[in-house]
């Protein structure tokens, strides 16, 4: 494939110093790669600007910047990159000049009235430094390519390094792109977070500190729940499929995950009111330890000590078995005995809901994963702007599209997407009262990828042309139409799909440009819904 990285488990160190890691909070979502330049096509209409695929993204480049075969960094689409290496690049815009280290000699421009030259010696990153998507000349342009002389620049013990050894191929003879947000101890890149209004911020720091005065009433069991893994994007994982690879392809709905789960917690045994007075005394008590742990920490060790001992006599209150456990896609809902009532970030606790509503069908440990579509409860207001997927207001739906099933020996079934649509077609069997509340997933295709495209040759770049087929098929997954379940006009999210019988958890997202840019201008508005919120 053309641009390919590092194998994921190779790292490049310069004099034995780790120089490209992960942080702790990594997402390959939104990461940047070493990377290779490949094939420049022009572009109509410009004698400047020349399109490549880097990775399967589409980027714009001018042709006098780039050559085929040049090794670059790749920052992905709608990430933050680091300001001070913009600054050393002098890469931000004319009205955040100040911000780069040439802003003398380009505010002297500006006086003296040549604005024009000034704006050839900027970039154009805003002071957070985002990188969007962009259209030149009617070219979607995806992420921000960057010279390996610019990082040099920021980080000059890289000038020796040989970057051509990053591209060596894994024991199957294919050469991975390598995921990093980190080089050196500073990070790189990291996951654009837009900016909310102060109202909302002070609503989410009530939320959190709420939540960490409940730490006392932690009521899940580790290992026994799991929230959803990170769907990555398709566009560099297409080395991953065959030929003959059997996947199941289906819609990717825009609303907002939801999970429950039939699963081991900790309840409380009934307790006389004496016995209910002493547990909220040694309650307070560990409040207070919790506290004291980091004001005293020269008598650390005596205070963790006491923190177990109080620990333990709560943990003794309690009996193990099956309960509901319900969770957005980041935050459990019910992770805390007696919490404060909260509502969420919509007003109305949809998740609760629908745990409650699915609860009765499960099995003993299992989970099912969805996505919750259409109105908030009895409100006027959309989970997602514009996309009610058939719903009235006031009214919502929601889709199963993962399911697993914690063993009585300790592992995790996951089950096959075809297994998930014959489970909630069986339920809505039983269970016609379900019909206006949940939904089966949306299977586009299930099959080999061979089969799907027949006519591509397998010799010729055969994963780079599926993935160019799969970006513009209207006539198997309507891509870059708008989204027909929805009464009004707005685009397709996208597709996501899964290989059958995989024995990991995974699966990968191909999103629609038009989305892409529809959530992009969302951003550049402040607008920011519930996923992004909750995520970051």
């Amino acid at each position: 494939m053309v641009g390919k990285g590092l194998e994921p488990n190779r790292i490049i160190t310069i004099k034995n110093k780790t120089m490209f890691t992960k942080s702790e909070n990594f997402k390959e979502e939104y990461c940047a790669q070493i990377v290779k330049v490949g094939e420049l096509i022009p572009i109509e209409n410009s004698d400047f600007l020349a399109r490549t695929t880097i990775n399967g993204f589409n980027v714009v480049v001018g042709k006098n910047d780039v050559k085929e075969g040049d090794i670059m960094l790749y920052a992905k689409l709608e990430t933050e990159v680091n300001t001070d290496f913009i600054s050393v690049n002098n890469q931000f815009e004319i009205g955040e000049r100040h911000l780069n280290k040439n802003y003398e000699e380009v505010q002297a421009l500006i006086d003296a009235g040549k604005e024009d030259e000034a704006k050839k010696l900027v970039g154009y990153f805003n002071k957070y430094g985002r990188v969007r998507i962009v259209k030149l000349r009617k070219c979607p342009s995806e992420g921000c390519l960057f010279t390996i002389d610019s990082l040099i620049k920021w980080k000059p013990e890289l000038a020796n390094y040989d970057f051509s050894q990053c591209f060596v191929p894994n024991a199957d003879g294919i050469v991975e792109p390598f995921c990093f947000d980190t080089i050196g101890k500073d990070l790189f890149v990291k996951a654009y977070v837009p900016r909310i209004s102060n109202r909302e911020q002070a609503r989410a720091n009530k939320a959190a500190k709420r939540n960490k005065r409940l730490k006392r009433f932690d009521r899940m069991i580790e290992g026994q729940f799991s929230q959803h893994y990170d769907t990555q994007q398709l566009n560099d994982n297409m080395w991953r499929f065959k030929p003959d690879t059997v996947v199941t392809i289906s819609t990717k709905w825009h609303g907002t995950s939801h999970i429950v789960g039939r699963v081991l917690i900790k309840k409380p045994l009934p307790a006389s009111l004496p016995r209910k007075r002493d547990n909220k005394r040694k309650a307070r008590q560990l409040k207070y330890l919790y506290k004291a742990e980091r004001r005293f920490y020269w008598q650390k060790l005596i205070v963790k000590n006491k923190i177990a001992s109080i620990k333990n006599y709560l943990d003794s209150q309690y009996t193990v078995d099956y309960g509901n456990v319900t969770s957005s896609r980041t935050v459990i809902k019910n992770q805390y005995l007696n919490p404060w009532v909260t509502y969420g970030y919509y007003g109305v606790d949809i998740w609760t809901e629908y745990g409650n509503l699915l609860y009765p069908y499960l099995i003993d440990g299992m989970e099912v994963f969805s996505e919750i579509v259409g109105y908030v409860t009895g409100s006027q207001s959309m989970i997602q702007k514009g996309y009610d997927y058939g719903c009235a207001p006031g009214t919502n739906k929601i889709m199963p599209y993962r399911i697993t099933v914690n063993n009585p020996d300790g592992g995790v079934s996951e089950w096959d997407v075809m297994e998930v649509y014959g489970w909630t077609l069986q339920l809505l069997k039983e269970h016609p009262e379900l019909k206006d509340k949940v939904v089966p997933i949306d299977i586009l295709y299930h099959g080999t990828l061979g089969a799907l495209y027949p006519d591509i040759d397998i010799a010729d770049h055969w994963n780079e042309n599926v993935l160019a087929a799969m970006k513009n098929d209207k006539a198997h997954f309507k891509m870059e139409e708008n989204e027909p379940s929805c009464k009004n006009k707005v685009p397709r999210e996208g597709i996501v799909i899964r290989i059958d019988g995989d024995d990991r958890s995974e699966a990968w997202k191909l999103k629609c440009e038009n989305f892409k840019f529809r959530e992009s201008t969302q951003y550049d508005a402040g607008e920011v819904d519930v996923e992004t919120a909750q995520a970051y």
